[in-house]
């Protein structure tokens, strides 16, 4: 990584001052006795004075910050290094400083040296942690940074979610590799298996699914089943092969099962799950409850290959009462071109919507001799 990556980085996420008419720079720092003084001067305090200064006031670090500047304009290496080290001293929590002296690190293949510079930016300004994250991600290319990272995200590190956005699209990492570090990361692994998916890569996505349930502690852990979790509990798992709520009027239920109000005015997905299934013939059934009505609006269970969309079986619900009752229907899979089928419950208008509600306890999916498509009603 060139020097200027991380200089840009320093001037894109630190306040640097603006400059004054008289030359001088108002720092994001509080002003000590010695800049005071500097500043209240008739004609100004050329840069040259700031040096003899520092000596009034060795604590500060306003005199190293505003040479550190203009070395890092200059392209001074030698010296913004220097300066930066001084100027760490006196603060801390100095992210130019930091980011200059992390850089030098590199540059001496010092990776704990780096490690202990960098990461602290992560909590000393949290507001920029997404953009260091990125840097990180571009960093990492090289072998001995991502080990450094790699580590740290063990600790579940709040802006390891972007990292890993970032750097899996390099293609560098093995799937084996990303797999395993986006197990300390639940609620990001859903955006791993989306560009899995979108890729086409289907198996792939869900070897990575069963290596996040298997990671899950024991007491959460649902069973691999066809569909993941039939009794619709809310559980970390991520879609596409949990069941994803598409709707903001969805919600799980407390006790398992899921609530649906649909305000039959359009054609909307609510309910969907992606499974692996091999060739053969289903039946799919599900214990429902709630309103709907053929002219006001009612529900669809559709079952769809996943990779082309293509439709293989369908149920419309145009009947619901209070008590649960339910709905069977098959489908066939008549080759393996079709080895993931996708579930989806949808709301469906009527000549006069209404609003509508289901109410969705339990599903089952079993082999089933192969039987037309047709509609399916509660009992």
């Amino acid at each position: 990584m060139a020097f200027v990556t991380l200089v840009a980085a320093a001037y894109a996420t630190a306040a640097w001052p603006k400059t004054r008419s008289a030359g001088l720079v108002a720092s994001p720092f509080a002003w000590t006795d010695a800049l005071s003084w500097c500043e209240t001067q008739a004609d100004g305090c050329a840069a040259e004075d700031l040096a003899p200064l520092a000596y009034r006031a060795p604590l500060s670090p306003k005199p190293f910050a505003a040479k550190l500047r203009e070395a890092l304009e200059a392209g001074d290496i030698e010296s913004a290094t220097g300066l930066s080290a001084e100027l760490l001293k006196r603060d801390p929590r100095s992210v130019v400083a930091r980011l200059v002296l992390a850089e030098a690190a590199l540059r001496e293949k010092d990776m704990q040296g780096f490690a202990d510079l960098y990461f602290p930016l992560f909590d000393i300004r949290r507001s920029e942690g997404m953009t260091y994250a990125t840097l990180l991600a571009a960093l990492s290319d090289d072998p001995a940074v991502y080990a450094e990272v790699a580590a740290k995200l063990a600790e579940a590190p709040y802006w390891g979610p972007r990292f890993l956005q970032d750097y899996s699209g390099k293609g560098l990492a093995s799937p084996a590799e990303l797999i395993g570090l986006y197990t300390y990361f639940p609620r990001a692994q859903g955006t791993l298996l989306t560009r899995l998916t979108r890729a086409g890569r289907w198996d792939l996505a869900y070897i990575a699914f069963t290596e996040f349930v298997a990671a899950e502690p024991e007491a959460q852990r649902l069973a691999l089943t066809a569909p993941f979790n039939p009794a619709l509990e809310d559980n970390n798992a991520p879609g596409p092969f949990n069941w994803t709520l598409r709707s903001r009027s969805a919600d799980f239920l407390q006790e398992g099962g899921v609530y649906v109000f649909y305000d039959g005015r359009r054609r909307e997905d609510l309910l969907v799950q992606t499974m692996p299934l091999s060739p053969g013939a289903y039946a799919f059934e599900t214990t429902l409850s709630g309103q709907a009505s053929e002219e006001g609006g009612w529900f669809r269970w559709r079952a769809s290959c996943a990779a082309t969309n293509r439709e293989v079986g369908v149920s419309d619900i145009k009947a619901l009462g209070a008590a649960p009752g339910k709905v069977e229907f098959t489908f066939e899979l008549a080759d393996a071109a079709c080895s993931f089928v996708t579930l989806t419950l949808q709301g469906v208008p009527g000549a006069f919507p209404q609003p509508g509600r289901i109410e969705i306890a339990r599903v089952r999916l079993a082999p089933a001799v192969p039987a037309a498509r047709g509609d399916g009603a509660a009992d």
